[in-house]
C-alpha cells in the first residue's frame, strides 16, 4: 500500500522514489524497472510545470494521475503500467 500511497497526489509521500521503487520491484516482471527513476524525475518536472501554469490542470488523485499519464504513454510507459496496476490494486483492496 505504500507504493500506491506514493502515487496518490494528495499523499505527503507523493512520488517518493524509494516507495515507488519498492512497489515496482514487486511487479518487476511487468515493468522495465531500469527506466523508472528517469520517468519519475521527468514526470515530477512535468507536473510541477503544469501546476505553475495558468490552467492548473494537474492530477489530484490516483485515477486522474493514471488518466493523465496514460495520455503521455510514449514518454512514461513504465509509470503508466505501474499506475494502472496501482489503480487496479487500490480498487480491489477497497472492495474487501
Amino acid at each position: 500500500m505504500k507504493g500506491i500511497d506514493a502515487l496518490t497526489a494528495s499523499s505527503e509521500n507523493f512520488f517518493d522514489e524509494h516507495m515507488i521503487k519498492e512497489f515496482a520491484d514487486e511487479y518487476s516482471s511487468l515493468l522495465t524497472v531500469d527506466y523508472l527513476n528517469t520517468e519519475i524525475v521527468n514526470l515530477k518536472q512535468t507536473i510541477n510545470r503544469k501546476k505553475e501554469s495558468d490552467d492548473g490542470d494537474w492530477p489530484g488523485s490516483l485515477l486522474e494521475l493514471q488518466s493523465w499519464v496514460h495520455r503521455l504513454h510514449d514518454a512514461f510507459a513504465e509509470l503508466d503500467k505501474l499506475i494502472t496496476n496501482s489503480l487496479y490494486f487500490a480498487s480491489f483492496h477497497s472492495l474487501l
